[in-house]
């Protein structure tokens, strides 16, 4: 996990994980100092709560190190997302889960919430909703946009679980376009700054001004290699 600092373009790294994240399943705080997620791993150094295969927990940006864990035997739910900042909604069967493992209290509500949809179609589609995106179509995978100064971000489905992340003109005309699968963690979106900022192959860009110029990249994570970390003394404090 890492933090990027969309003032200052300041990259801090942070710590990796022996697990799985679906990421389509996790959400950050509106103050972006919590980050709930969804984890399998059935390695001894996975970060899980014992025995458990897999588990949803919160903790702080840049650490998975979690301050509360909700353990679980499968990966039929888990999950969660914020509806403000008073509130996170968890995607766990409250009755069928053994008792949450507490390391910290947490200064929010969490509540149990049901979910008949896809959990990471359920979850995706909150947390563009909340950021300014529209969904075109009323479908299970639909198609998103959301407008600039000038120009339109579109997030479509295509085939062979794929999606086109495009960058288009207010007429029509793609300014970029490219195809990443579905299950990497990729992503699209204005800055506060009107920058368009997105991940592509292990990198991020953020681009001024666009279509002028030309994308920047801040930082390049593909030669990132696993190292233990640790968080600081006083990460459990609130």
């Amino acid at each position: 996990m890492l933090v990027w600092n969309l003032e200052t373009d300041e990259v801090a790294p942070g710590q990796w994980i022996h697990a799985r994240v679906y990421t389509g399943r996790c959400d950050l705080s509106p103050d972006a100092k919590f980050f709930v997620g969804f984890f399998f791993g059935l390695g001894r150094d996975s970060g899980g709560p014992g025995e458990h295969p897999s588990w949803t927990a919160v903790s702080k940006p840049p650490y998975f190190t979690a301050l509360t864990f909700w353990p679980q035997w499968t990966t039929y739910n888990g999950g969660g997302y914020w509806t403000n900042q008073s509130n996170l909604n968890l995607l766990v069967d409250e009755y069928h889960q053994d008792p949450p493992i507490r390391r910290a209290s947490l200064p929010f509500a969490t509540r149990f919430v049901s979910c008949r949809e896809n959990f990471e179609v359920a979850v995706v589609a909150k947390r563009r909703l909340r950021s300014g995106w529209k969904r075109e179509l009323n479908l299970a995978e639909s198609i998103w946009s959301k407008r600039g100064a000038g120009i339109w971000l579109k997030i479509r489905p295509t085939i062979a679980d794929r999606f086109s992340w495009e960058i288009l003109s207010d007429d029509g005309k793609v300014i970029r376009e490219w195809h990443p699968k579905a299950t990497h963690t990729h992503f699209l979106d204005f800055d506060r700054r009107g920058r368009v900022i997105f991940s592509n192959s292990g990198c991020l860009y953020a681009w001024e001004d666009c279509p002028s110029g030309k994308p920047v990249m801040i930082a390049d994570l593909r030669e990132n290699q696993f190292a233990p970390i640790t968080p600081p003394a006083d990460y459990f404090d609130k």
